[in-house]
């Protein structure tokens, strides 16, 4: 009875998520993220491409809004194809090495790539790019960039919150956010594992598609902030009730993050 009572106590134990942002804090982080997309109409992918992201996130005084942080890169590549246009842009380490840094397009890549992304960061995990910068169309919109958003107030293992999925195409469009719940699945000393596994049915560009999502991340509960996170989303188009069901999604997208804090 004893063992039972204390198991109890221990879920019913609630846990406080959110990102402790201090003025002055720097952070390491790096993405690396996958994305296909295909169309049942058309034989070759409409997208297909890579991008890492690595750099030093500089945190600014927080206020009521957020922390207005600085992004610093260290390396943006882009390789891939978007239709049957190549594309190819790699700065890593304070050179242009892929288009020819000569090229009035290394020149410009080089000028955006050795300026600071200006990003508000939240206590809940969501962010908001601000300002011009190559690297917006990436992070525009809301999603799991910082890892899975947070709920408002202290949860117990097991309950959920609401958060929202944003795509930079749907708020370009205009559309609303996609409505999510997050969920804390466990918390192993300072580890908290949150995950996501959303399915929803949504219309864009007079499509119907059927969407999955599936997220987890590791927060850290004493030091204040994500550690690490991956992402899997596919979608299919169900325009056409009488499609037959294709042996990969005609969307594929993965992400996988990283997050250290430098003492």
């Amino acid at each position: 009875m004893l063992a039972l009572l204390l198991a109890f106590l221990a879920h019913q134990e609630t846990h406080e998520l959110k990102w402790a942002l201090k003025e002055g804090q720097t952070f390491t982080c790096s993405w690396v993220a996958d994305t296909k997309v295909t169309s049942p109409e058309l034989p070759d992918p409409l997208m297909d491409f890579r991008f890492e992201i690595k750099g030093t996130l500089k945190v600014g005084k927080p206020g009521a809004d957020g922390a207005r942080c600085e992004l610093v890169l260290s390396k943006y590549k882009l390789k891939g194809s978007m239709g049957r246009d190549p594309i190819d842009i790699h700065y890593e380490s304070g050179e242009v090495r892929s288009p020819d840094p000569a090229s009035s397009g290394g020149k410009n890549i080089l000028r955006e790539c050795t300026k600071p992304v200006a990003i508000r960061l939240r206590s809940n995990g969501t962010y908001a790019v601000e300002g011009k910068h190559i690297a917006q169309g990436i992070f525009e919109g809301q999603s799991d960039f910082f890892g899975s958003q947070l709920p408002p107030a202290p949860v117990a293992v097991g309950a959920s919150w609401d958060g929202i999925l944003e795509s930079p195409q749907a708020r370009a469009a205009g559309r609303p956010p996609m409505k999510v719940k997050y969920k804390l699945d466990s918390r192993k000393d300072d580890a908290a594992r949150i995950v996501l596994d959303e399915r929803q049915e949504m219309r864009a560009a007079g499509r119907l598609l059927d969407f999955h999502a599936v997220t987890e991340s590791t927060f850290n509960v004493r030091a204040g902030h994500c550690v690490r996170g991956k992402a899997t989303i596919h979608v299919n188009d169900v325009t056409n009730p009488k499609r037959p069901k294709p042996e990969k999604p005609d969307i594929v997208m993965t992400l996988d993050l990283e997050i250290a804090e430098k003492k």
